[in-house]
């Protein structure tokens, strides 16, 4: 690999949830899309325990 190619990584998607980013359990993620179908994010899937409040 030369010295400007760049390595293909995955993006991790976090919550945010009250001030704090909760460790996700699953890592699941859901397409947010517009009416038109346009991608807006890649949301998090929370569990109810990611949720609750400290």
């Amino acid at each position: 690999m030369g010295p400007t190619e760049r390595l293909a990584v995955a993006k991790t998607y976090k919550l945010y949830v009250a001030g704090a980013f909760p460790r996700s359990e699953s890592g699941r993620t859901y397409p947010v899309t517009d009416a038109g179908g346009r991608l807006l994010a890649h949301a998090a899937l929370a569990s109810r325990k990611a949720s609750a409040t400290p």
